[in-house]
């Protein structure tokens, strides 16, 4: 009984639940490689990821702007 409830705390331990009910891991999530491009012979594998890159770049701006909105907002209500 014991092991089990202190394996349960143990995957509960990298959880950190927010007030908006979502669930952020407290680990550092694993980066994603850049495509060389040109670096595969298949022409489609190629261009799609292109497109995957593109597609990261593009969320990363979009999320570092979500970011700073929320720390705006965050940080105006502090004051």
């Amino acid at each position: 009984m014991m092991k089990k409830m202190k394996k349960k705390m143990n995957e509960k331990k990298n959880l950190i639940w927010n007030s908006f009910t979502t669930v952020t891991i407290s680990e550092e999530l694993p980066t994603i490689l850049a495509y060389i491009a040109g670096s595969t012979a298949v022409a489609d594998v190629d261009s799609g990821l292109q497109d995957r890159d593109a597609l990261v770049k593009q969320l990363r701006v979009n999320l570092q702007a979500a970011q700073d909105r929320m720390r705006v907002y965050a940080n105006k209500n502090r004051t």
